[in-house]
């Protein structure tokens, strides 16, 4: 299990929201109550976000679609992600992630000058319980009680709805220690056009869906009774009615929808969508931001700040590359300022002190820490030339430390730390070290995130042929084109086929472009899609063609289907200039092997690159994908299962 240096510790139970994972490295001036309307959040700005996304038991979620403001990515097989170039407000950047399986991740904050540092738990989004669209009835799970009333349910396009409905539903705890990472956002609510702090006494995920997976809603003017549980250590404090809110997952903050009103150890809302909902009391808000250094005025990244007040609760930050820390705080409020620093799963204080209470925004004098038994281990992740790899982190002890510009700090304890480097572009692992701790301070000097391929290993196909691998994102992708002239139990594909022949076969058969074995050493062969699909297989044993669903996701990783095309490009003559965009900085080496066309005639060698998806388009048809001499971009068309193209092979 792995995090993003953040220690587990008890939240207390009245949660105020510390909102932000890295903030101003300086004030940036008074940042006043957000006037309404477009004047809210301040500003446009551009930043760059990093983090971690990680399942309820702490282990890394892969694969993950990750998106703020027009930029998007996918997690690594670390659940790590970096976005540039992130449009946000000045006051407010936002970050959504979506995987298969789980309630919609989300977190808000305000930006700083620096990397901004998130951690996102994801929530499993299991069914409840399903009930009859026609009939309504109650679906009860961890304390919440979802009651849908008689011919109230829509589907998409607002038509009428009467079949079976399917209720996910989870309790999100403010008491609970991951509170901070699971909730959606963060606790900043707008209510009037006017931002305000929230303190949490109950939130619920719920969604709606038909038998086939199909999302549904309430219909308009129909409501639903959400029942929310009141934490034990709440029901003294929670008032008898309380202001209800939902998640705005477009924005990113909660708008106010109404009251609950309590009964007992339970609050009741009516609700009229299904969302992300949350029984808060507001509060007034200023701005608190800060730095955490270490004896030698060093900046500390990943050490958690809390800051906690009477009748207001705690909450936590991570702080940034630079050390950073800051968000919105409770107006008018002593507070509790207190650092830890997380050594391999275990908690250790390393400074707490009393600041406040605060009227307007205040920048905090930095913090330093000059714990005893604690080490300062830094080093340089490089490439294969070592070379600074910029972008790449370390994961040391199970603990995630980012290196921007390729230097990293980061603080720990005990007597020996396991330490691994990883590059992102693409994204490689190096090999774990162990370094003996001593002093108060290492430098573990350059580790190498490299492969000598260019990827990260090997794989040799049942003729012998060895191709350099590559893992991209979280798939790893043959680096070089299919070669082989068997299927993967041996039987020969056919090959030697006339233009007429060709053209008629609705059979596996592989071509060489002009029949020259030169080609074939540089190009690979060209398959028609009968081969792809014959049962018997072409890629190695726990390799397989990628379905069409695989190569849109390799685009997404590498910034979508328009600039992802020069990021798979060879950087190589054998391209007809001007080779448009090329840079290969994925790694998959695309090559200009032209195609054989279903009259059986080759085209466009040196000029385009083909490659068949598993994806039939249609009966006589199947999706590809295609790179060009001209364009940085990814095409994708459906063209006859007849043509000849080349081949790429994934990992299972």
């Amino acid at each position: 299990m792995t995090s993003i240096l953040q220690p587990k510790f008890s939240l207390l139970f009245l949660l105020f929201f510390l909102i932000a994972s890295c903030k101003k490295e300086s004030d940036e001036g008074s940042v006043n109550t957000p006037s309404p309307s477009s004047d809210l959040w301040g500003q446009n700005v551009t930043v760059s976000i990093s983090g971690r996304v990680l399942d309820q038991n702490s282990d890394p979620v892969a694969g993950a679609q990750v998106n703020a403001g027009s930029s998007s990515t996918a997690t690594d097989a670390m659940g790590v992600f970096r976005l540039t170039g992130v449009s946000a407000f000045k006051n407010l950047a936002y970050v959504k992630v979506e995987k298969t399986g789980y309630f919609p991740g989300s977190r808000s904050f305000i930006p700083g000058t620096n990397t901004d540092l998130v951690e996102i738990k994801l929530i499993p989004k299991n069914i409840a319980g399903t009930a009859s669209a026609t009939i309504g009835g109650a679906i009860i799970a961890q304390g919440v009680s979802v009651t849908l009333q008689p011919n109230s349910i829509v589907q998409s396009d607002n038509t009428p709805y009467t079949g079976s409905v399917n209720v996910a539903l989870a309790f999100i705890d403010p008491s609970s220690t991951d509170f901070v990472q699971e909730m959606p956002g963060n606790l900043i609510g707008v209510q009037n056009n006017q931002a305000q702090g929230l303190t949490s006494y109950g939130m619920v995920a719920a969604e709606l869906t038909s038998g086939s997976g199909q999302k549904l809603q309430l219909a308009q003017g129909q409501t639903a009774e959400v029942r929310f549980p009141i934490p034990t250590a709440q029901q003294s404090s929670a008032p008898a009615t309380i202001d209800l809110w939902s998640f705005d997952e477009v924005n990113g903050y909660w708008k106010h929808e109404g009251q609950a009103t309590r009964n007992g150890a339970e609050y009741i809302a009516q609700v009229s969508h299904f969302s992300f909902w949350n029984c808060d009391r507001p509060w007034s808000f200023v701005v608190l931001d800060g730095l955490v250094k270490d004896a030698n005025n060093q900046p500390v990244q990943g050490a958690t700040v809390t800051l906690s007040g009477s009748n207001v609760g705690s909450a936590s930050d991570i702080t940034s590359t630079l050390g950073a820390f800051g968000g919105y705080v409770p107006a008018n409020t002593a507070l509790t300022i207190s650092v830890f620093i997380d050594c391999g799963g275990s908690t250790t204080l390393v400074y707490t002190g009393n600041i406040g209470p605060f009227t307007t925004n205040t920048t905090l004098s930095p913090v330093s820490i000059n714990p005893q038994n604690i080490t300062t281990v830094t080093g340089t992740v490089v490439d294969c030339n070592n070379v600074p790899l910029a972008n790449s982190y370390v994961v040391a002890n199970g603990q995630v430390a980012f290196a921007p510009t390729g230097q990293f700090s980061l603080i720990t304890c005990g007597n020996s730390v396991d330490i691994i480097p990883y590059g992102t572009s693409p994204w490689v692992a190096g090999t774990s070290q162990t370094l003996q701790l001593s002093g108060s301070s290492i430098n573990a000097g350059n580790l190498q995130a490299c492969n000598s391929g260019g990827g990260s290993g090997t794989v040799t196909d049942i003729d012998g042929n060895t191709y350099n691998t590559v893992v991209i994102g979280t798939q790893e992708w043959m680096a070089e084109n299919l070669k082989v002239s068997k299927y993967r139990n041996g039987d020969n594909i056919v090959t030697g086929l006339s233009d007429a022949a060709w053209n008629t076969t609705t059979s596996g058969a592989f071509s060489i472009y002009d029949n020259d074995v030169a080609n074939n050493a540089i190009y690979g062969k060209l398959y028609n899609w009968y081969a792809v699909a014959d049962p018997r297989e072409l890629c190695p044993v726990g390799w397989h063609v990628p379905s069409d669903t695989e190569w849109t996701t390799l685009e997404n990783y590498l910034g979508g289907d328009f600039v992802a095309g020069g990021k798979m490009k060879a950087v190589s003559t054998l391209w007809v200039s001007p080779n448009t965009g090329a840079t290969n900085s994925s790694g998959f080496t695309g090559l200009p092997g032209g195609f054989r066309n279903n009259g059986g005639t080759y085209v466009n060698i040196g000029s385009l690159g083909y490659w068949w998806s598993s994806t039939q388009s249609s009966s006589t048809y199947a999706w590809f994908r295609v790179l060009y001499y001209n364009l940085g971009y990814v095409g994708r068309n459906g063209f006859p299962n007849r043509y000849g193209f080349s081949v790429r092979c994934v990992r299972d």
